[in-house]
């Protein structure tokens, strides 16, 4: 998937923004057991029927390559390469997972990539939280964002068995518990989960509840050494941690920018980033638009209308093909109609008849 930034004319609000997480609903830009994505730091992250989906870029590389004055010298002659990770989290033994949406924001995503009109998605809604009922029997799990960092907790109604919890990890290079939180190891950044933090609503007051993580032969999964009160609900809440350096989610260049007669602004950038990945794994991508099997990292036209007051985005819409795109105008005709002039190497280019 594809993250954009914009740089319009509040660069502070917008680095905010970024590091807030959207779960985009999944129309047909992803592949059928892909309910939701958000965009990371470092990449972005899949939640899907059975598991979750981790596909990390080095940003690093990508801002040392884009920052050096030789850029298109380097790409025409000797095309680069950038490392990547993909790897997944498994739910052991769980039912399918259907995740759900709540509190949707008020900007609608829009995918225009490739000449495949079916492979196209527009209007996808993007939500502060998403739920999966049952997960297992009685406990349902939520993700959502919470000062900037992204967080999940399994909730366990009375009387259900939280040690029926358990994942796996695929594609990695190794994990295990390190004092008391969980790391992931990869080719990009490792992945932690902090240890987690427990605890029941008793008579309105939050009482904490010794949890653990705990290696067994067939995963991960939570132990509570002191026991807790079965009759009332249990949430298990750890936390995510992606990265040691934080900034822009993906590396994003303004280009062009115009308004229309209502006093819409609209934006016109390129948007560096990576696709869903087919193969999991380490692996380096040679600099281009993206293959369509999200394992390369390029750039594709980033455009988004805001509103009149420029305070949120009302659509943002990813334009490419294969290779690289750049918008060098935005024009608004008299039927305030969105005209872009840009150019393209890519030979899947969108359009239609």
């Amino acid at each position: 998937m594809k993250k954009l930034l914009y740089i319009l004319v509040f660069q502070l609000p917008l680095l905010l923004i970024a590091q807030h997480y959207s779960f985009i609903e999944n129309k047909g830009q992803w592949p059928a057991h892909v309910d939701f994505s958000t965009n990371l730091e470092i990449g972005a992250l899949y939640m899907e029927k059975d598991g979750l989906t981790y596909n990390f870029v080095d940003r690093r590389e990508v801002l040392a390559l884009h920052a050096n004055p030789r850029f298109d010298e380097i790409v025409a002659t000797n095309p680069p390469k950038t490392r990547g990770h993909a790897f997944r989290l498994v739910f052991i033994n769980a039912q399918t997972a259907n995740w759900e949406g709540e509190n949707n924001q008020p900007t609608l995503y829009n995918y225009f990539l490739g000449n495949d009109p079916s492979a196209w998605a527009s209007n996808c809604r993007a939500f502060n939280k998403i739920s999966c009922s049952n997960i297992y029997s009685g406990i349902n799990l939520v993700m959502y964002s919470n000062d900037f960092m992204l967080k999940y907790d399994y909730i366990v109604a009375p009387g259900a068995d939280p040690s029926l919890i358990r994942w796996h990890y695929d594609g990695h290079d190794d994990a295990r518990i390190d004092n008391g939180r969980i790391v992931v190891k990869n080719q990009v950044t490792p992945l932690w989960e902090q240890a987690p933090v427990a605890y029941q609503i008793i008579d309105g007051q939050q009482n904490r509840v010794p949890c653990e993580f705990i290696l067994t032969d067939n995963g991960f999964g939570f132990v509570f050494p002191e026991g807790y009160d079965t009759s009332i609900e249990l949430i298990i809440d750890p936390e995510l941690i992606f990265s040691t350096y934080s900034g822009s989610t993906a590396d994003n260049f303004g280009y062009t920018a115009t308004y229309d007669s209502q006093g819409f602004l609209y934006s016109g950038s390129s948007a560096f980033g990576n696709g869903y990945p087919y193969v999991l794994g380490s692996y380096e991508s040679t600099w281009a638009g993206g293959d369509g099997q999200g394992s390369l990292v390029g750039t594709d036209i980033a455009l988004s209308k805001y509103d009149t007051t420029g305070t949120f985005m009302v659509w943002s819409t990813y334009l490419g093909g294969a290779s690289d795109e750049l918008p060098h105008s935005l024009v608004v005709d008299e039927f305030d109609q969105l005209i872009v002039l840009g150019t393209t190497s890519s030979a899947n280019f969108p359009f239609t008849a």
